[in-house]
């Protein structure tokens, strides 16, 4: 096992195996990883809390994220393992990318929140690809998220991050696991 850095700094745990992991397990870690994503939408909407149509996003968001760990007990009651290819880079890379979410404060531009949470999203959809998880993400607010990242970014960056988000929802069914 090896030790990465949340974003405050503090030491967390990541799954290092060679073939499968169990489901238990793995489960464990990907609610770790949304009771963050959460954390950093709630903190988003704090930060957003005089722009109503973001703030209403990020809120959505972390409401998504509380009713998807709240659902995980039934997901873990499931036994077995789950095989890994691929799988530990994409729950390292969820976790990348919150931790830089985590670092943004409040001087940091409305733009770079727009972005981190693309990523996210970006790293949650292939976690979920690489899972096979049956069940998704609901894309409404995700939808939303890109639709408002177009419509009021002027940063390329995160527009293109948005355009990638909603290109590969669309294929998710189609793309290779």
């Amino acid at each position: 096992m090896d030790d990465w850095v949340t974003g405050d700094g503090s030491p967390a745990l990541v799954l290092h195996v060679e073939d499968c992991v169990p489901s238990a397990a793995l489960s464990t870690r990907i609610d770790q990883l949304t009771r963050r994503a959460g954390a950093v939408y709630r903190r988003f909407a704090e930060l957003d809390c005089g722009d109503a149509e973001l703030h209403e996003l990020w809120m959505a968001l972390a409401l998504d994220d509380d009713a998807r760990v709240a659902a995980a007990p039934s997901r873990n009651g499931h036994g077995g393992s789950v095989a890994i290819d691929g799988l530990e880079a994409s729950v390292l890379e969820t976790a990348r990318r919150l931790a830089a979410a985590e670092r943004l404060g409040v001087h940091d531009h409305r733009d770079r929140r727009l972005g981190a949470a693309l990523g996210i999203e970006l790293a949650r959809l292939e976690l979920m690809r690489r899972r096979d998880d049956a069940e998704q993400r609901d894309g409404i607010h995700v939808r939303a998220l890109a639709d408002l990242a177009v419509k009021r970014s002027q940063n390329r960056g995160v527009r293109l991050a948005a355009a990638l988000l909603l290109t590969r929802r669309t294929l998710r069914g189609s793309l290779p696991r």
